[in-house]
């Protein structure tokens, strides 16, 4: 039974995985879903001169706007912003 569950859930995760697409925009790299939504999986950009550090609510690619709904674990990893500014349209933080 474990076996079965564990293999459904595996199956779950590579078939969400496959509906997502990795775009760098603005300094942030971007899981892009088909729903039309975003999650923020890592900061680009020379992060020793950022003390502030502001999520947008939306981004925009290739004419399509995606709101930002997550934070993947482990986005901040070994990051010291003093602050983090988060849209209120965040529901998932990993």
């Amino acid at each position: 039974m474990k076996t079965r569950i564990l293999t459904l859930i595996m199956s779950l995760f590579v078939v969400a995985m496959a509906f997502a697409d990795e775009e760098i925009i603005d300094g942030f790299l971007y899981n892009l879903n088909n729903d039309m939504t975003a999650t923020v999986v890592e900061i680009v950009v020379d992060k020793s001169k950022i003390t502030e550090l502001k999520i947008p609510a939306t981004v925009t690619y290739n004419k399509k706007r995606y709101v930002v709904t997550g934070i993947a674990d482990g986005a901040f990893w070994g990051d010291n912003f003093e602050a983090v500014i988060l849209p209120n349209t965040i529901i998932n933080i990993g």
